[in-house]
């Protein structure tokens, strides 16, 4: 089973269509999932990834938790793009 298929695609889907996530993915450009999505901008995205940590968990702002972080968060950017 590939990652992709193993996020429970359903339960985000009805998560995100909640009014107060949905309003704040409606403020999320198309750009940014295209770029967060792009397997080019890995490094980019873990690198941002740590940084957040860093100022919102540094306990655990380690690169392994970030460059994990960063194939969800690219996950689910190809996910959204694919259902939208």
């Amino acid at each position: 089973m590939t990652a992709n298929k193993a996020l429970p695609w359903n339960e985000i889907k009805q998560i995100l269509e909640k009014s107060k996530f949905k309003k704040m993915l409606e403020k999320i450009s198309a750009s940014t999932f295209n770029f967060a999505a792009n397997q080019g901008n890995k490094s980019k995205v873990t690198k941002s990834t740590l940084k957040m940590l860093q100022q919102t968990d540094p306990e655990h702002a380690t690169l392994e938790r970030a460059e994990k972080l960063a194939d969800i968060m690219q996950l689910f950017a190809k996910g959204f793009i694919k259902k939208k």
